[in-house]
């Protein structure tokens, strides 16, 4: 017969017994679940660089996998492709993932390392109005001459008849320490740079364009409209703010509407580049999105997509998977003239006669120096506009250089 005594310690024997399986089980679950996360993640995470003090992070939906990301010493460098043969191990399980779920399919894992949190505030107190229009260029590290090209022309902090612009760059992360420097003094000069922890890649677009999103939902939510546009873009905000002076102020979308497009299938063709394999993106045509140059929307509808963005699955193609999101937000988007003008760049006269009646054309600048010829071309249009425009003095903008 068992005494009271042992009948005590065989108790606590299988008390502890049971404590040490479940934690070893909810180690077991928690090792697969993230092993699991992260391959779902197309591509991979750079290294977790350290944030500066004045860093403020944004919060996120799912901090215990966020932070598992966030916080490791050290990730992979490399940068995920789509070429047939890198996807072949994936194929399957791309396969059984939905298109749309209720569930979290596509959590966001980065966290910013550049912030500049109170660039909207900021420019708020300094002109004493509303902030009418922010801006949101996506740009690579290495690019800074493209983004001083923007600063010395329509991506200063700008007052345009009483209409209050703002200008912020999109990051991701590079390799090039003599790049990661530049780009953290460019931050301190101008504080119009913001970044995550994601490898800045062709096929990242989506987590930047994401970024930004985040970045207006946490720190600018007060903004009238958010415009997304690509770096070699210049815009006429004169002709930009015309247009959205009798546009709705929520739930609106516009942009050069493409409706009915399809995948690209073939994996060597001619625009491989934007190959689509059926496991990634099953259906036959793409729903209706505006093409990545330049598009415009209401502060909430930035918002909403990025908050809505987890519940679809990732494509890389930042403009299309937008395009997905609002299609799953039942946001329709408007199609609108003058978003997305190509001119052949040797012809001065036509430039400016194309940004005079447009509202963004296609230029890509200089890789290596600032295009003065487009800044003069640039200031030459604009003397058609009467508008009372002030901003940022052009000679505080010129010393970039020597700062890096």
């Amino acid at each position: 017969m068992i005494s009271r005594r042992n009948t005590k310690l065989l108790l606590r024997c299988a008390i502890i017994v049971y404590f040490i399986s479940w934690v070893l089980l909810t180690a077991w679950r928690n090792d697969n679940d993230t092993a699991v996360y992260l391959a779902d993640q197309r591509f991979t995470v750079g290294p977790d660089f350290q944030d500066d003090r004045s860093v403020v992070h944004a919060p996120v939906k799912h901090p215990s996998k966020v932070d598992y990301v966030a916080n490791r010493d050290r990730l992979s460098f490399e940068v995920g492709t789509l070429s047939s043969s890198s996807n072949n191990s994936r194929e399957s399980e791309s396969q059984d993932r939905p298109m749309y779920s209720n569930r979290i399919i596509n959590p966001h894992p980065f966290h910013f390392t550049i912030t500049n949190h109170e660039a909207c505030t900021n420019a708020i107190k300094e002109w004493s109005m509303p902030l009418r229009l922010l801006i949101l260029v996506k740009s690579r590290p290495e690019d800074i001459f493209d983004r001083q090209q923007i600063r010395l022309t329509w991506g200063r902090v700008q007052n345009i008849s009483n209409q209050l612009t703002l200008t912020m760059f999109l990051l991701g992360q590079t390799a090039n320490e003599t790049v990661r420097n530049g780009v953290f003094h460019e931050s301190i000069r101008f504080n119009d740079i913001i970044q995550e922890n994601f490898i800045d890649a062709y096929t990242n677009l989506t987590y930047k364009t994401m970024m930004g999103f985040r970045w207006v939902a946490a720190f600018c939510p007060f903004a009238s409209f958010v415009a997304s546009v690509d770096s070699d873009i210049i815009l006429n905000l004169h002709n930009l703010l015309q247009r959205l002076a009798d546009r709705p102020r929520y739930s609106f979308a516009e942009g050069s509407l493409k409706t009915n497009w399809t995948p690209y299938r073939d994996a060597e063709g001619l625009y491989k580049k934007w190959y689509t394999p059926v496991e990634l993106y099953p259906e036959p045509t793409y729903p209706p999105f505006f093409p990545g140059g330049c598009y415009v929307m209401s502060c909430d509808v930035a918002t909403t997509i990025f908050q809505e963005s987890v519940h679809v699955r990732f494509l890389p193609w930042d403009d299309v998977f937008v395009g997905l999101v609002m299609r799953w937000a039942d946001i329709v988007p408007r199609d609108g003239k003058g978003y997305q003008v190509y001119v052949p760049l040797s012809r001065r006269t036509l430039i400016r006669l194309a940004l005079q009646k447009s509202i963004a054309i296609i230029a890509k600048h200089h890789a290596k120096s600032v295009d003065n010829r487009l800044i003069l071309v640039y200031q030459k249009a604009m003397q058609k506009f009467n508008s009372v425009c002030e901003g940022t003095p052009m000679t505080d903008l010129e010393p970039i250089i020597s700062v890096l």
